[in-house]
């Protein structure tokens, strides 16, 4: 179901909720990508299906900043996400050692900035990489999924954006890391979307895999 978040007074955010008929306790937090949405994303993951019994909350940048996260410069999102996730969990009883927060592109930009302020159990990024400006400070679980061939955040780096190997690095330094480096090809594809690290690996298994765990 759709809800709507004030941001900054100015405008609305919305975003969605999956809220299970059996809940079992755990949670997801989807952040999308860059001029993205969190409806298309919730369908496109299809993590609400991988686990029916969490509650899914898909959560959505500002409409004025282009939905884009602000994944490496003000605190604007990490004072609004932080916000928004706190008076869910409240809401639903939840709490971080059931929890787990999954982006792609510019998501999972956010979502391993994120975790430095909210201690989810787990982080999952596709296809983004590490460039907040703070240190990583997160001590729990993070799976990295990059394809080598990325042409939208290149695998090495690029004059925005941390390389993986830097990423690794910097997480590393506190965090459990899983990276998973595709070299599959696919005539056509920049390498980069939900679907398209799909066609390379099978995503959606190695996600539940890792969650479960």
């Amino acid at each position: 179901m759709p809800i709507y978040q004030s941001h900054d007074g100015v405008e609305t955010r919305d975003n969605s909720i999956d809220e299970p008929t059996n809940p079992d306790g755990t949670w997801k937090v989807l952040l999308h990508g860059g001029y993205g949405n969190p409806f298309d994303f919730r369908l496109t993951s299809d993590i609400h299906t991988l686990f029916p019994n969490s509650y899914i909350f898909s959560l959505s940048a500002a409409v004025n900043d282009n939905r884009l996260w602000d994944a490496d410069n003000t605190q604007k999102d990490l004072d609004h996400l932080e916000s928004l996730i706190n008076a869910l969990m409240a809401l639903y009883g939840l709490n971080y050692s059931n929890g787990a927060l999954i982006g792609i592109s510019n998501g999972g930009m956010m979502a391993l900035r994120l975790v430095n302020r909210l201690n989810f159990s787990k982080v999952v990024s596709v296809s983004g990489t590490y460039n907040a400006p703070e240190d990583f400070t997160y001590t729990g679980k993070v799976l990295l999924i990059n394809s080598i061939r990325d042409k939208i955040i290149p695998y090495a780096g690029n004059a925005s954006n941390n390389s993986i190997a830097d990423s690794l690095t910097a997480i590393g330094q506190t965090a459990t890391v899983q990276n998973e480096a595709l070299l599959g090809v696919k005539l056509g594809s920049f390498y980069h979307s939900w679907d398209e690290i799909k066609e390379l690996t099978d995503l959606n298994n190695k996600i539940e895999v890792f969650l479960n765990a």
